[in-house]
């Protein structure tokens, strides 16, 4: 079970309180192209992810919120994390306005100008696209599966079925996420490392290190990246029972 760390916390009791007082709020928050373009409304593209449209995406953002992100809050830090989370959130609404303007020069139909998003789920499906987990998903207690580089598409193909239109901000997670998955250089679905673990190992112990399995390297200090890589390492060549979502 991993840690809760601070952030996990706080961006959990915004997220709740943020949906109680959305009953009023909803409107003046969401990311409307419009808006942030022609009214310079630029506030819309961050708040508008801590305003969930209703209690199932509320419930769903908690989950993730406490099980995926969590784990990369613990491995990049509180500073880090929240850097990468506001660009993640940020991005995904740049690339909605900027897909919706495109449309709209391309079939003058001003409608699309008013395609609104808001709630954090595509910032973290974008987070499992940059952070898979490092175990197979069992998706609505079904007996199937799901290898861990496929779950976020997964749940992106379930929005469009359920929601019966295609979700422009969880495309644009997709995307955004796959971009920021080689910036990080993820390690196994599980850590964030510029180093392989040979190599950490080697510079550790000269001329030994590849021959060295992650607990041999317990007792060695380590900053805290290289201590959740061995912590990751460790669980691979251990790997635990396949992890389900709900």
């Amino acid at each position: 079970m991993e840690k809760c760390p601070p952030l996990i916390k706080a961006l959990t009791f915004l997220l709740v309180f943020c949906f109680f007082l959305g009953v009023s709020m909803d409107k003046h928050v969401r990311t409307i192209p419009l808006l942030v373009v022609h009214e310079k409304q630029v506030f819309r593209l961050f708040l508008s992810a801590f305003f969930e449209g209703n209690i199932v995406n509320l419930v769903v953002a908690i989950y993730m919120l406490n099980t995926w992100a969590c784990r990369v809050e613990n491995i990049l830090g509180s500073k880090s994390f929240a850097f990468l989370f506001l660009q993640l959130v940020v991005l995904i609404n740049l690339v909605v306005c900027a897909v919706t303007y495109s449309i709209y020069w391309y079939t003058k139909d001003s409608r699309y100008l008013l395609y609104s998003t808001s709630g954090m789920y595509p910032s973290l499906v974008a987070l499992l696209v940059v952070n898979p987990p490092s175990q197979p998903v069992a998706l609505l207690c079904l007996p199937i599966s799901i290898p861990p580089r496929y779950v976020a598409l997964v749940l992106v193909l379930l929005s469009s079925l359920l929601s019966l239109h295609v979700p422009l901000d969880l495309l644009g997670a997709l995307v955004i996420g796959a971009l920021y998955s080689m910036i990080y250089k993820l390690t196994d679905g599980e850590t964030i490392l510029p180093t392989s673990y040979s190599t950490f190992a080697n510079n550790k112990f000269p001329g030994k290190g590849n021959n060295l399995i992650p607990s041999r390297l317990a007792s060695v200090d380590k900053t805290p990246r290289e201590a959740a890589y061995c912590a990751a390492e460790e669980r691979r060549v251990h790997p635990t029972e396949n992890i389900s979502l709900l």
